[in-house]
């Protein structure tokens, strides 16, 4: 039976770079921390020209395999992603 735990952040590849421009708006300038379900990034907000927190999260965190450790952490994912469709709304831009 394969194991759905989850790689410790440490022995997994970055998924960014620094130097990567996301939503053609944040130029990622230093990693900060890797956790169970995404990167944390210091980015440069260039419409906003401000340092910002860039939040990721992992492919493989709402994948099938991953849905499968219960109700809780389908629960965490779904919030996040709410969270983050808020966030993406056209009156915060």
């Amino acid at each position: 039976m394969e194991s759905l735990a989850t790689p410790k952040p440490s022995e997994r590849a970055r998924l960014l770079h620094e130097g990567d421009r996301l939503a053609g708006r944040y130029l990622l300038t230093r990693y900060i921390a890797a956790g169970g379900m995404g990167e944390v990034w210091e980015a440069r907000d260039e419409r906003l020209n401000e340092l910002v927190a860039v939040k990721t999260n992992r492919p493989d965190s709402a994948s099938a395999d991953a849905l499968k450790r219960g109700p809780r952490w389908r629960l965490r994912v779904w919030r996040r992603e709410g969270l983050a469709r808020a966030l993406a709304a056209p009156a915060l831009r």
